[in-house]
């Protein structure tokens, strides 16, 4: 994940190893150097216990530059039979010094998450989000059968987390089960929102159905909408309230009805009302795999996806892709491709998402890759690579120059 502080002039990326651990770069150069650094929210090993693993990684970056990042830390060897609990620390010098981590939500929390009411009690899969306006940070994780997701809050740049709220209720279950329920939460102007499915309920509410939800009291209520897409990610606005983009694709843990393209609706007014769905995705048609979205401070909206030539990304070829709106997401430049060449086909496990980052002159893009470097296509092991483009550089579908407000 790649978060960028304007404050500090400095770029934050963090990422998993192949050895399960989790690892952080700063960069105060837009990327073209990077220096390592021992990942922050590190609580150490469990006493006694001879794993220490880190995987979903992530970094958010909040309003006055303080650079927080998490990481979901567990002690056995694989998934079903861990101890997962994520953590946070936060950073206000541009990532040079970092404070003690901070546990946010996870199998310790189990008493509260199981009075969720359809929730295991055991972790997985960390987002986090910071608002621009409130500074407040929340934290997402779901539970290993992905039955229910739900989100903590802080007030207090992270030194404390509030009680875990569940994103769905039981007028609106979330529909659970691999590959549903890793549903990414942004934060603006005060107002946090998801996207997720919702499953029948017993109340006799009409669905399945498409949700999009927005909460005002970090998740203890929400107002509740139906979009036009069976979305998995959501992006906040900064710079307009109330302007939300959602977006349906395929990825480890998420599913689409149309996996050659990603599919992207917009609304203006909090989700009464979205515009048409948009295709992205370049011709001819093939997987789009991995997908991000998200907005500039100035309001600019961008994507990011591997484009797959064959079936899957553990058998075929990708490369890396991008394109822009200008417009808040009612049209897309056509897309442009950032890593340059192909990657051969990747082991399966360790590369769950890819990420894109705006600001108002660039995107900026990391994901994982199977060349020994970006100029030498020959196959090595997994890197992440970085990528950034310079707004100028899209085009319209056309073929002319876009031109977006700054």
């Amino acid at each position: 994940m790649i978060g960028l502080d304007p404050v500090h002039h400095k770029m934050v990326l963090a990422y998993t190893t192949q050895d399960s651990k989790c690892g952080l770069e700063v960069s105060g150069d837009n990327g073209q150097s990077w220096q390592s650094m021992p990942f922050p929210a590190d609580p150490g090993p469990t006493p006694g216990v001879p794993y220490h693993n880190c995987s979903d990684p992530a970094v958010a970056v909040g309003p006055d530059g303080t650079i927080y990042a998490a990481g979901g830390w567990w002690d056995q060897p694989t998934g079903p039979a861990d101890y997962y609990n994520i953590y946070v620390s936060r950073s206000s010098d541009g990532g040079q010094t970092w404070s003690a981590p901070v546990f946010a939500t996870g199998d310790k929390d189990a008493v509260d998450i199981v009075a969720l009411g359809r929730n295991t009690g055991h972790s997985d899969r960390a987002f986090m989000t910071v608002d621009n306006s409130t500074g407040t940070v929340y934290v997402s994780a779901a539970d290993f059968p992905r039955n229910q997701r739900w989100i903590v809050a802080s007030h207090d740049k992270a030194a404390t987390f509030g009680k875990p709220q569940a994103i769905d209720s039981a007028d609106y279950p979330e529909a659970g089960g691999e590959p549903l329920g890793d549903y990414i939460p942004s934060s603006a102007n005060g107002i946090l929102a998801i996207s997720y499915v919702a499953g029948p309920a017993s109340t006799g509410s009409a669905c399945p159905c498409n949700i999009f939800e927005t909460s005002t009291d970090e998740g203890v209520s929400w107002t509740r909408h139906s979009t036009p897409v069976a979305a998995n990610w959501t992006a906040a606005d900064p710079a307009n309230p109330g302007h939300f983009a959602i977006l349906s694709g395929a990825g480890l843990s998420a599913s689409t009805s149309n996996p050659d393209y990603l599919v992207i609706s917009t609304t203006f007014d909090y989700g009464e009302t979205w515009s048409t769905p948009q295709l992205v995705g370049q011709t001819p048609a093939n997987q789009r795999y991995q997908p991000w979205i998200n907005f500039s401070p100035q309001g600019l909206l961008g994507v990011g996806y591997k484009t797959v030539y064959g079936t899957s990304v553990n058998s075929d070829t990708y490369d890396y892709w991008s394109a822009l709106s200008c417009d808040g997401g009612l049209s897309f430049s056509a897309p442009l491709r950032i890593s340059g060449n192909v990657s051969g086909p990747e082991p399966a496990g360790g590369d769950d998402f890819s990420f894109v980052a705006l600001d108002n002159s660039h995107l900026y893009a990391g994901w994982g890759d199977m060349r020994a470097s970006p100029t030498d296509p020959t196959p090595g092991s997994r890197s992440v690579f970085f990528g950034s483009v310079p707004v100028s550089t899209y085009t319209s579908q056309s073929g002319t120059r876009m031109s977006c407000p700054r």
